[in-house]
């Protein structure tokens, strides 16, 4: 892969990366929010649900964070 392809390939994962780290802090503020006031069954519903997508939504931070590692070797390797 050429130098071009890994940095279109750099920009596009770190832009992801910084997207995944906004749906990150939303949902943990809507957590904090709703763990707040968990007085019926809709609300605990929709706090386990945002739980678990933010769980999600940290391992694909992860995944995402060691594919922008991948590439960053890759690009000092060609060097």
């Amino acid at each position: 892969m050429d130098k071009e392809a890994i940095k279109e390939k750099l920009i596009y994962y770190n832009g992801f990366k910084n997207n995944l780290w906004t749906a990150f802090i939303v949902l943990t503020g809507g957590l904090a929010t709703l763990y707040t006031n968990l007085n019926n069954g809709y609300k605990v519903r929709l706090f386990y649900i945002g739980f678990f997508t933010a769980i999600i939504v940290i391992f694909v931070m992860g995944i995402c964070i060691k594919k922008i590692s991948m590439y960053i070797d890759a690009l000092n390797k060609g060097d």
